[in-house]
């Protein structure tokens, strides 16, 4: 997959298979759930300051300009190399991950 910090890899219980998601969307506090069906880790953390809302942080913070590209390396450099090995795959050993069947 190009890009894979753009993508999820996730387990669907369901199906009993994993699959690959190009977007997704994470809401650790549960806030779209109803009230009924928030798990007890969230149902703690509601908790923790007697049903009140958690202080909102007074520490002034920066947020830097957001930016996009196409890679996921903040540089990429082009060299052309003159392969002086022999051996087919130049003497590095592969082998294919079981569970996402990736070349590593």
């Amino acid at each position: 997959i190009p890009h894979t910090t753009k993508n999820i890899i996730w387990y669907d219980p369901e199906t009993s298979r994993v699959k690959i998601a190009t977007h997704a969307r994470f809401d650790e506090g549960m806030n779209d759930l109803p009230l009924d069906s928030i798990p007890p880790n969230v149902v703690h953390l509601q908790r923790t300051q007697a049903g009140e809302a958690l202080p909102a942080d007074t520490d002034a913070i920066t947020i830097p300009p957001f930016t996009v590209g196409s890679s996921p390396f903040f540089e990429t450099i082009v060299k052309t190399l003159k392969p002086t090995c022999q051996h087919p795959q130049f003497g590095l050993s592969l082998d294919t991950d079981t569970l996402t069947n990736r070349v590593f």
